[in-house]
């Protein structure tokens, strides 16, 4: 049996402005028209909620509360949890939303709640989602059985996510309903967690991009402030780079010396022994330490 959809959200409430995208006028459907919605469209406007989330962010904070905030909000989930094994096999929480006091009511709650070789566990190793686990059998630990019976938690359903090409974190959502997660919802929420998952990929790439140009910029700035010259080629000797103390030395801008060669610094006390071992050093993928009278 289907939990009725949860109440509409405040009027000035965090998620007005995701229902008025989505058309429904700033609050989810209430009363006989929320009874008419189906499971699957509830999910169905789920995934259409975290796409709208990650249309307008690129933080990873963001996604995963939003993910959370929408599955309690559009669905009959009653608890949201986004968590990651640890290397001591603890679960750390990223994100959560609902009925948080069953998280609440573990001991180690704030330095990671216990992992046993329950379902948390098996997906975490196997990377297969895995629905409708039963709370009242299987091997989970007594005390995740125990302190479900309070919150009457009667199946889960718990997702990979991952980041970096690597797994990353478990979408671990609780249903009042024994059967709470049919077929068709369970396609659903895959493509969730796999359109989250590539998200999570497209931003760790950007944030390397990003890194990679911050770098690029502080050294170009540790350079140009050098009082030696400095010189870039290419692997083929092409000019790419001189700083400012290589021109006051030479007179020679980077489109001049560019034009001409590193050759035409060479004079007549320049040493051709020299300009060897520096051509054996870079054809051998080596290097070379030394000095050049130019």
């Amino acid at each position: 049996m289907s939990r009725d959809a949860p109440d509409p959200p405040p009027k000035n409430g965090p998620w007005r402005r995701v229902w008025a995208r989505l058309g429904w006028g700033g609050g989810l459907p209430s009363g006989a028209s929320a009874a008419a919605h189906s499971r699957l469209e509830q999910y169905l406007a789920f995934s259409k909620a975290v796409g709208q989330v990650m249309e307008h962010t690129d933080q990873e904070s963001i996604l995963l509360e939003s993910l959370c905030t929408l599955a309690v909000e559009c669905t009959p989930v009653t608890l949201a949890w986004v968590c990651r094994v640890e290397p001591d096999n603890s679960l750390q929480t990223l994100a959560d939303a609902g009925d948080t006091a069953y998280l609440d009511s573990f001991a180690e709650r704030r330095s990671g709640l216990p992992a046993d070789h329950g379902p948390l566990f098996r997906v975490w190793q196997e990377q297969q989602p895995l629905f409708n686990e039963p709370f009242s059998e299987g091997p989970l630990r007594t005390a995740w059985r125990q302190n479900t019976r309070p919150y009457q938690l009667r199946s889960m359903a718990v997702l990979p996510i991952h980041r970096d090409h690597q797994p990353w974190a478990l979408l671990v959502l609780y249903d009042r309903d024994q059967r709470g997660f049919p077929q068709d919802c369970q396609v659903v929420l895959a493509g969730i967690a796999r359109r989250v998952s590539e998200a999570l990929e497209d931003w760790i790439g950007i944030l390397r991009e990003r890194v990679a140009r911050e770098h690029q910029l502080l050294l170009g700035t540790a350079l140009q402030a050098a009082e030696d010259g400095v010189v870039l080629t290419d692997a083929d000797r092409r000019i790419l780079y001189v700083n400012a103390s290589f021109s006051r030395m030479t007179g020679y801008t980077l489109a001049e010396i560019s034009r001409f060669g590193l050759h035409h610094l060479q004079g007549p006390r320049t040493d051709p022994r020299t300009l060897t071992e520096i051509d054996e050093a870079l054809c051998g993928q080596g290097f070379f330490n030394g000095r050049l009278l130019n």
